[in-house]
Order: C-alpha cells, then structure tokens, then sequence
C-alpha cells in the first residue's frame, strides 16, 4: 500500500513538471512570434513604396472568324424531301455549284398555279385595255372601267409573286410556260467557299426552318477578340497586334486593331475588339473558330 502511494505521488509530480515546461516553451513562442512581427512592421516602415511601371500592352484571347457575308446556311424556301446529295465536310464549291435536290408533289402544284395566273392576266390585260379604249371614247362609264382595272392590278400583283415563288425554286421559267414540269427542284451554292456543315440525308424531308448545308468562304479572316472593360480605354484603332493560334504555337502572326464595339458585355465586362489579319497565312491553315491568344501593344 505504501508502495503505491509512492507511485502515485511521483507521477503526479512528474506532471506538474511537464505542465509548467510547456507553458514556458509557449511563453517562449509568443515572445518570438512578437519579435517577429514587430521586425516586419519595423521593415514596411523603412523600405519606400515600389514604383509600378505602366505595361505598354494587353494579352487578351479570342478566335478567327469570317465576315457575315462570307458565311451561308442554306435551306429550303418550300419544304420536300431530299431526292440526290452528294456532298463532304471540307469540299470545296464554287458560287453556282448544285448543292442537292428536293421532291414534293405540292411543287407541281405550285407550278400549275403559276401557269394559271399567268394565263388569267393575259385576259385581264386584254380586258383592261379594251375597256381603257371605250372610257376614252365616252363609250363606257368610268365606274365600271375602275372595276376591270382593280382586278388587273390584283391579278398583276399575284402573277409576279407567283413567277417570284418560281425563281425561288429555281424552276426554269420559260420551260415551264412550254409545259415543262418539274416536280424536283435543285438547290445551288450562293457563295464560293467550304462545305462546314452537312445536316441532311437522302430521303429525309427538309422543311424551311431547318439549316440544311453550311458554306464558309475563308478568304477573308479577321480576329475577334475580347477586352476587359478595364483595358478598353487603352484601345485605339490601328494598334499593332501579335497573335498565335496553338495549331502553330511556334508561328507569330501580325494583326491591326480595326473596330472596337462600345457596347460592354453584362456578365463578362469584356468589349469585342475586331482585328485585321495583315500577315501572310497562304501556307497556314487557318479556320473560322479557332482559338487565339494575342497581345495588342498599346504605345
């Protein structure tokens, strides 16, 4: 029993030991951490402020892009069903070029009705004309002469909207007035360039709202980048710009700050710079949609 209480009494001593070398060891970390930090604050009040040298340009990114005009999406003007394609991703096409073609049976009926207007304003031009004659002559009233010549003209409008309605369907005119009937209708490039999209298959019906085929003309590239509202003042039409795209990471091309749009984006605070591509990118091939990193030198 007295052994025990040996024991215990030493333990609780070597505790009491350990308790207080811990607090002077903390006692000890704080003078330090104070010496320290009064050192830092000893240091900022001595060294002078750095001088911040204004950067004479901005890195922004952005992508490649084609004018409005060098970009087409072809649809149909009257819904059918593809008949023919034979078109790739990447094929070359000139302004002209058959594209693909379409079948529906309404396209005879829209033909039929054309040669009926057509047919109706040879007589009312015929009508028109004569009564013209007779209210010259005092012959016939004027009234019922007004009556003839609001139905020509009504018949006049209807003729050309429907020999308009033709010439969107690409149907040869002069083919159709010999009775020629084409129940298939072509579709033709309207600009030169490269097939970017094909979004139908033979035999699928195609109606107006949807984008048939895409064509890019790529001969004329620029740069569309974007500047944070920050930076827009620095921005001055013809500013000099060095760009690279990561397809040809090792090949510094040079640009021009063409147009600067003052309308700043909500969310992203940036300002759309559009660039002029003044290096020569024959041998590259750049497309539309491609991702650039550029600086554009300010001074």
């Amino acid at each position: 029993m007295k052994s025990l209480n040996i024991i215990i009494l030493f333990s609780l001593t070597a505790f009491l030991i350990s308790c207080e070398q811990a607090q002077n060891q903390l006692d000890n970390n704080d003078q330090v951490n104070e010496s320290k930090t009064e050192a830092i604050d000893n240091s900022k009040e001595n060294v002078a402020p750095e001088e911040r040298v204004e950067n004479n340009s901005i890195q922004v990114r952005g992508y490649i892009e084609v004018p409005p005009e060098n970009k087409a999406i072809i649809s149909a003007y009257y819904g059918g069903y593809v008949r023919s394609l034979s078109l790739l991703n990447g094929q070359s096409v000139k302004k002209g070029d058959y594209l693909f073609s379409l079948t529906n049976p309404d396209y005879l009926n829209m033909q039929q009705e054309y040669l009926m207007a057509k047919e109706n304003i040879e007589f009312m031009q015929s009508d028109y004309n004569r009564q013209k004659e007779l209210v010259n002559e005092n012959i016939a009233s004027g009234k019922s002469f007004s009556k003839v010549e609001a139905d020509y003209r009504t018949a006049k409008s209807k003729y050309q909207a429907l020999k308009e309605q033709m010439k969107l369907l690409n149907i040869n005119i002069n083919k159709l007035e010999q009775g020629v009937f084409s129940p298939t209708v072509n579709i033709y490039a309207p600009i030169g360039g490269m097939i970017s999209m094909i979004n139908i298959s033979t035999g699928q019906y195609l109606d107006e709202k949807t984008p048939a085929v895409e064509i890019v003309n790529t001969d004329h590239l620029h740069l569309e980048l974007e500047v944070y509202e920050r930076d827009i003042a620095k921005i001055k039409k013809g500013q000099p710009i060095t760009f690279m795209a990561p397809e040809y990471s090792s090949v510094q091309l040079n640009a021009s700050v063409h147009l600067i749009n003052s309308i700043i984006h909500a969310e992203k605070r940036t300002a759309g710079i559009h660039a002029h591509i003044e290096s020569s990118i024959d041998s590259l091939q750049l497309m539309p949609g491609m991702f650039v990193e550029a600086e554009i030198f300010t001074k």
